[in-house]
């Protein structure tokens, strides 16, 4: 953990880097035309409510992804490192158990030390394991809804009486076109 060696990439003295003007401005054209969609949509034109049970359905698929992303991290903080101590604790017993010189009720205590450690490490494991499953699923779950979000949101934009069709107009009639600040 931490830093390995150091980075000479950070040794560039700050008269020595330019920075990429056009591009901070085509990132900032973007976020106002965006932000301008946006609160047209949700000010001034009435939005379908099959866009507003997406919106829904992908704010509730991320507070969801959150939530289990946190359990999970918590878990690792607690459990996990349980886990990790009974892997440390299994694999000496282990090596303990390969010694020649044991008797046979240490071979025997020993034995059963290790069969305890495996199953509370499968049980550890296999959690862990639902735990990321869990999240990949939440993760599907929330893709799938922002594409179809998006999906809706590239047909409705098509439609002629949308708002935003008319900001479309009023850009072109002003020769501002949008192309030029998605990059």
């Amino acid at each position: 953990m931490g830093v390995k060696e150091w980075n000479p990439f950070f040794d560039i003295p700050v008269e020595n880097i330019i920075f990429s003007v056009l591009h901070a401005q085509m990132g900032v054209g973007n976020k106002i035309l965006d932000y301008l969609v946006d609160t047209a949509e949700q000010k001034i034109e009435k939005v379908p409510p099959e866009m507003i049970a997406l919106r829904n359905d992908l704010t509730s698929a991320e507070m969801h992804l959150v939530e289990a992303k946190e359990y999970k991290a918590a878990w690792e903080k607690l459990d996990g490192k349980q886990l990790k101590s009974l892997k440390g604790k299994y694999e000496r017993r282990k090596k303990h158990l390969e010694r020649s010189n044991l008797s046979e009720e240490t071979i025997i205590a020993l034995e059963w030390e290790i069969a305890d450690y495996e199953g509370e490490i499968k049980d550890l494991n296999l959690t862990q394991q639902n735990l990321q499953d869990d999240i990949d699923a939440k993760v599907k779950t929330r893709n799938d809804a922002k594409k179809l979000l998006e999906e809706f949101k590239r047909k409705w934009k098509k439609d002629s009486e949308s708002i935003y069709s008319g900001i479309d107009k009023i850009l072109q009639k002003y020769g501002i076109e949008r192309s030029a600040y998605h990059g």
